[in-house]
């Protein structure tokens, strides 16, 4: 990974990521509590760029393969996203999620996000305090943004606030000149703008049935990865696992490939791999071994783990460790 920082408030903050890298990705959205894992085998090449905009932050990203993000989103702050480009739509908490659609997630809420290989997205994190300054609004109007919203394109008010998003991540669309009627910077005059537009198209009646079952299904794949979690390197059978959260094998499948697009028997591995990746870029290979990096993440045979590790992250584990060893 390389890093280009600019010095001021508003100059970006480049990283280019050469390999798979869960903790640099970690911090995509910043003030998030993320987790990556990396669906698609093959090398991993992306840049992401972060943006400080007087306290709100701007964030966007593009990658080669196709990534799983799940986490918290920031505490106490309202956040804002858009696809810019991509080959597919993404599917987000269930929901399907295209080019130019904007997503808007309220505070500390739960992600679930499958972004395409060459997805190319940007986020916007508006405190609570700042959104409502905006808005000219009482913090009762906070009630707009407390579900999960996937706005199509066409929706009005939703590709004036794209746009603008794509405006903030080019050099020049952030010069501090002041409107004076308002005294805001001119990037967040256009803002506020755009987001009175945005909000005369909402109503607080947008939990529907559809969103309360998607909640249900999350909540039991997240049950499921608990689960594996606490027990890692045992031996898993995915028939215990179902008998032990009280649902049928197939619904669990049929859940797994509607929500994540991966069977469970397929997901224990990929958490299995980037368990052992996580480890073996932390330095673990050094201290204990290659073979113990395996047994902790579930894997009896070394040889298999790395028959597998080499055709999911398109390098041997000796090579990760290496990797690790070079940036001490």
């Amino acid at each position: 990974m390389t890093i280009d920082q600019h010095r001021g408030h508003s100059d970006p903050v480049l990283r280019r990521l050469e390999i798979f890298d869960p903790d640099a990705l970690a911090e995509s959205v910043a003030h998030g509590c993320l987790e990556h894992l990396q669906l698609r085998r093959g090398t991993f090449q992306g840049n992401l760029l972060a943006r400080n905009l007087g306290g709100c932050m701007l964030n966007s990203g593009r990658h080669d393969r196709t990534l799983l993000a799940r986490g918290e989103m920031p505490q106490r702050a309202i956040v804002f996203g858009a696809i810019l480009n991509a080959r597919e739509a993404g599917c987000i908490s269930g929901s399907r999620f295209g080019p130019r659609d904007l997503i808007c997630y309220p505070a500390g809420s739960e992600l679930d996000y499958i972004q395409p290989a060459g997805t190319h997205w940007v986020t916007l994190q508006l405190p609570e305090e700042r959104l409502l300054d905006l808005l000219g609004a009482e913090h009762e109007d906070l009630a707009l943004f407390t579900t999960m919203r996937v706005l199509p394109a066409s929706r009005p008010g939703v590709a004036p606030l794209v746009q603008l998003l794509e405006r903030l991540l080019t050099a020049g669309a952030l010069a501090p000149r002041r409107v004076a009627y308002e005294g805001l910077y001119e990037w967040e005059a256009q803002l506020a703008e755009r987001l009175r537009q945005l909000t005369m198209s909402l109503d607080q009646d947008t939990a529907s049935r559809r969103n309360a079952r998607i909640a249900d299904r999350m909540r039991l794949l997240r049950s499921f990865e608990a689960m594996v979690r606490d027990q890692l390197s045992a031996p898993l059978r995915v028939p215990a696992l179902c008998q032990a959260l009280g649902v049928k094998q197939r619904t669990l499948e049929q859940i797994f490939r509607d929500q994540l697009g991966v069977s469970p028997y397929r997901y224990v591995q990929l958490l299995r791999l980037h368990a052992a990746r996580r480890d073996l870029l932390a330095g673990a290979a050094e201290r204990d071994g290659i073979a113990a990096v395996a047994s902790a993440a579930g894997f009896a045979q070394p040889g298999r783990f790395s028959v597998h590790y080499r055709a999911h992250f398109a390098e041997s584990p000796s090579a990760t460790a290496a990797t690790a060893a070079r940036r001490k």
